[in-house]
């Protein structure tokens, strides 16, 4: 069963599907007509001892960046200078779509849960941003807010099986 997110004449359908590597992880964006639309604004939102998942996310996210259906942001694109906190609430308020790279460090990082967690599902409330929560390590996810949503990860496991 997959859901449905349409915004400037993008259609957006989240699934878990086997992908031909060990991740258990997929979806699928699909453009409608309308060939002009603009990528999707993604924003993946991670704890640094996280950071390899990211990697491979964004490789998995390439061909949808060729065909300009997404386009995704992490703070590592932040340089020398840049205001840490401004840049990422500024991102988080003009994503499409966030990414939740959940792991047990996600949960207990207190800038992941309470400024772009929270920030987020304010934005849900008002019907500004769908997010894709993607388990990436074994971790109490389920005992939290994050439990309403579906994760991306097939039954809500975890992509891997270790805690590190």
């Amino acid at each position: 069963m997959g859901l449905s997110y349409a915004k400037s004449n993008v259609s957006f359908r989240l699934r878990s599907i086997k992908l031909p590597t060990t991740h258990r992880l997929g979806f699928r964006i699909v453009r409608e007509k309308n060939a002009m639309a603009k990528p999707l604004k993604m924003l993946i939102s991670y704890s640094h001892a996280d950071e390899s998942f990211v990697h491979d996310f964004k490789t998995h996210l390439a061909s949808l960046k060729r065909k300009q259906i997404v386009e995704e942001w992490f703070d590592r694109e932040l340089t020398a200078g840049d205001k840490f906190d401004e840049e990422i609430r500024a991102n988080l308020l003009s994503a499409d779509l966030v990414a939740f790279m959940i792991s047990a460090d996600f949960l207990s990082s207190w800038y992941c849960y309470e400024v772009e967690l929270k920030t987020t599902l304010d934005r849900i409330e008002n019907g500004e941003v769908r997010i894709i929560p993607i388990i990436i390590r074994t971790c109490k996810w389920k005992d939290t807010t994050l439990a309403d949503y579906l994760a991306a990860t097939k039954d809500g496991r975890p992509i891997s099986k270790g805690s590190r």
